[in-house]
């Protein structure tokens, strides 16, 4: 079956001991322009109304599973990647088919007492803002070997299996195959 992996890439402005959960947002929430009480703050997801808890912490705020993890962080010269787990690339896949609304991802723990800094999307280095990477891997298709036929050679069930598909074969079974396909 196809398997999918997802990974964060953020460049750190200052570096952290600690680590920091990633949780999908619930809320749609207002990204601000600059000026004071334009979008997204603590204390309000579009600044003016209230999370249902400060911080983006309420149950209708964010999700309660944790997607991944971010940390302990180093300011490098290239931005640290972060494997996302199992659970986010399922949401990641409900993002992409539309059975769940894409509103993000959010990186928190307010146990932490040291403070983690991430550059944004607005960062003049394009090289340093966050990239969320999804990467697909093809399932393995073993390849076709025909088996023997009459005389040591392969067989016309074998040649049509292998045109066309084993469950062609199966389902209709040799020379009926090719009749009915001379009909459509």
């Amino acid at each position: 079956s196809p398997r999918f992996a997802a990974t964060l890439s953020l460049k750190a402005s200052n570096g952290t001991a600690d680590t920091y959960e990633i949780y999908e947002v619930l809320r749609v929430w207002v990204e601000g322009t600059g000026v004071a009480g334009s979008g997204v703050t603590y204390n309000s997801f579009d600044g003016a109304v209230a999370w249902q808890t400060a911080g983006c912490l309420g149950v209708l705020d964010r999700g309660t599973t944790v997607l991944g993890s971010v940390g302990p962080t180093t300011t490098t010269v290239i931005p640290e990647v972060w494997p996302l787990n199992a659970a986010a690339v399922t949401l990641l896949q409900n993002w992409l088919n539309g059975t769940t609304v894409n509103r993000g991802f959010i990186v928190q723990d307010y146990a932490n007492a040291g403070g983690g800094d991430f550059r944004g999307r607005e960062d003049a280095t394009a090289a340093n803002r966050p990239i969320l990477s999804i990467t697909y891997t093809a399932p393995v298709v073993p390849p076709y070997v025909p088996s023997a036929g009459k005389n040591g050679n392969a067989g016309i069930n074998d040649a049509v299996c292998g045109l066309l598909g084993a469950e062609f074969l199966i389902a209709l079974g040799g020379l009926a195959l090719f009749r009915r396909l001379r009909r459509r």
